[in-house]
């Protein structure tokens, strides 16, 4: 039987092989569809997503927690050169272990996931994979793709009702990126935590024990 620690190590390698992989074969998107869509419309359907949420949601609200994730965020952001005024993070107060990003810079927590991780290092590297999520633009594809982009417009200018947001809101919590996605947001999790002097192991150990809980 494979030691556990054997496992990981496999796991950690795949972070890095299995993302040269992906970043060489990313799924074609029509980039100038997305490009249509502009950060002002991405801020503002991002506040109308995290709007609903709060609406049927409760937000942490303590300072230990909040500052605690604030700081590692900011870490991330100052280590690696991306602008903190342009990420947000909002902490949820529910039981499943997840986390996803929103358009326009928005980072949602379920305090789920904060219990369930076993080091700060692993919420770090969380943070950093959805990091890579934005930075390299993949919320809006996969919304553009799955949804077009004419719906999108419509609920960020405004003229969609609350069950458009509600079905974006669906898209970003219950479908996977397509796992190339995945691999470019992993590679860049990994390179963040090096420039911020954290360990991205305990990215792997986090991603090991959330393969096993879905098995």
């Amino acid at each position: 039987m494979l030691s556990k620690a054997f496992i990981q190590f496999v796991i950690f390698l795949g972070l890095f092989f299995g993302t040269w992989y992906g970043l060489t074969h990313i799924i074609s998107v029509d980039h100038s569809r997305v490009k249509r869509f502009s950060d002002e419309q991405q801020k503002k359907l991002g506040r109308i997503i995290l709007n609903t949420i709060k609406g049927t949601e409760e937000t942490v609200e303590d300072t230990l927690v909040t500052s605690t994730l604030d700081s590692m965020l900011y870490h991330l952001c100052t280590a690696n050169g991306i602008d903190t005024a342009s990420v947000e993070l909002v902490i949820l107060r529910k039981d499943e272990v997840n986390a996803f990003a929103l358009p326009g810079g928005y980072i949602v927590v379920f305090s789920g996931l904060i219990n369930y991780t076993n080091h700060p290092e692993e919420l770090a590297g969380v943070l950093a994979h959805e990091l890579g999520h934005q930075q390299h633009g993949h919320v809006a594809r996969k919304l553009a793709q799955e949804l077009g982009l004419a719906l999108l417009l419509s609920v960020a200018g405004g003229q969609a009702g609350p069950e458009a947001a509600r079905q974006v809101l669906k898209v970003l919590t219950s479908t996977a990126f397509d796992r190339k996605l995945e691999w470019e947001a992993d590679a860049f999790a990994v390179k963040a935590m090096l420039k911020a002097d954290l360990d991205p192991i305990h990215l792997a150990n986090i991603f090991y024990r959330l393969a096993e809980k879905t098995d």
